[in-house]
């Protein structure tokens, strides 16, 4: 139903933002724009262009970044669009990347569409030195490396991307260093005991947990607390809806926010 609550761990579009019955646990592209606009200047960096996936996230990320930009001081910046899962179009974006003179990238783009921008790149030197890459939250190292090991991206490719600066906001270090530490003491066996759907996950799961597990654990407290407050009917939650008490529920999760 259009008019049931929904609590995204994910999702950091903008264009949600003004969704009556939508909530979110993670940080907005607004706040991560910022984050890579104060990157760029921080470095003492003018100029720079975008190079981002032509969708609903991409593109007004984009925007969000040109904006604050120039309200910083900072030189307009290109932005050079390709279409999603479109390889030959992310090959296309990079050809158009290597004839500016600037030589500072923001990348905003998905696992999927590394392949043709990182191999495109790298045949035309732009991962040599040249240039300064400042990739999006929206890909990590576990996903560079699961595509070289699918033969996507070569070792030599991979190597050139070591040190790559990645810009966005992230869990704090400090509680989702405790959480992966409460995380790592589960255990497949555990987890099947307690509802047999969960049956046949592997250890290496619980290893390493990617960032985002913070926000669902986050996003399924929110849910829970909510819910609870709900039950209870108190004078501060009794005349609100589902929606409303999940955007007012706060607490220091997983992700510290």
């Amino acid at each position: 139903s259009r008019k049931s609550p929904l609590v995204s761990y994910g999702s950091t579009s903008v264009v949600l933002s003004n969704k009556p019955a939508f909530s979110r646990t993670v940080p907005t592209d607004e706040d991560s724009a910022a984050v890579v606009v104060s990157a760029i200047g921080g470095f003492g960096w003018r100029n720079f262009n975008i190079v981002h996936v032509n969708d609903a996230w991409g593109s007004p990320y984009a925007q969000l970044i040109a904006a604050r930009a120039a309200a910083c001081g900072l030189n307009p910046p290109l932005k050079i669009k390709f279409e999603y899962d479109d390889e030959q179009s992310a090959r296309e974006a990079v050809r158009t990347l290597s004839k500016q003179p600037q030589n500072i990238v923001v990348l905003l783009a998905f696992v999927n569409d590394l392949p043709g921008i990182f191999n495109e790149a790298d045949a035309l030197g732009l991962l040599s030195g040249s240039h300064a890459w400042i990739g999006s939250r929206s890909f990590s190292p576990a996903s560079v490396n699961a595509l070289v090991d699918a033969g996507r991206i070569s070792n030599t490719t991979r190597d050139k991307l070591e040190g790559m600066l990645q810009a966005g906001h992230a869990p704090s270090p400090e509680s989702f260093g405790l959480f992966k530490q409460s995380f790592a003491h589960l255990s497949p066996t555990e987890c099947e005991a307690m509802d047999p759907q969960l049956g046949g996950m592997e250890p290496s799961t619980f290893a390493d947990p990617p960032e985002n597990t913070a926000y669902a654990f986050d996003a399924t407290a929110t849910v829970a607390l909510a819910l609870r407050e709900q039950r209870e009917g108190n004078l501060t939650s009794a005349n609100l809806s589902t929606a409303e008490l999940l955007r007012r529920v706060s607490f220091e999760g997983a992700s510290g926010a």
